[in-house]
């Protein structure tokens, strides 16, 4: 007899040969996004709080602040803002997608059927937009203040 993964026996149960490709993208870029995202919460962790560390007036952790200055001189203009700006947009995209997948994910394993897996998904796509809509509001501020 030979060894099936998981999915391979789920697949046999439900009579599949393969996953539907609606449930693989979901859990593909779940995977993936996580991935990404702890490079890219390093990366925002370690600019915010540990690099202005030798900015004028600051001498010891307790006394940094990070000002609304210090946040737009950064994403002003040149290839290092636009730097800045890419890994913002990829970091609120990929947070979006992976704390609301998570959510929906959630949602479809405390058993919510066809119509309430629609309503779900929609209302999260919906909640993600609008989110993402705010995030690059608030980046443009920055842009427009520097």
């Amino acid at each position: 007899m030979a060894v099936m993964n998981r999915m391979e026996q789920r697949a046999r149960q439900v009579g599949r040969t393969r996953p539907s490709s609606k449930t693989f993208y979901p859990w593909f870029f779940q995977r993936v996004t996580g991935v990404f995202l702890v490079g890219l919460l390093a990366a925002h962790i370690i600019v915010n709080h540990f690099t202005n560390l030798g900015a004028a007036g600051v001498s010891t952790r307790e006394t940094e602040l990070i000002t609304f200055e210090n946040v737009a001189h950064r994403l002003a203009g040149g290839l290092l803002g636009f730097t800045w700006w890419t890994i913002d947009l990829l970091l609120l995209a990929f947070v979006l997608y992976h704390g609301l997948n998570g959510i929906r994910n959630i949602a479809l394993d405390m058993g919510v059927k066809k119509q309430g897996d629609r309503l779900v998904t929609m209302t999260l796509t919906g909640i993600g937009v609008v989110a993402f809509g705010f995030g690059i509001a608030a980046l443009i501020a920055f842009q427009r203040y520097h």
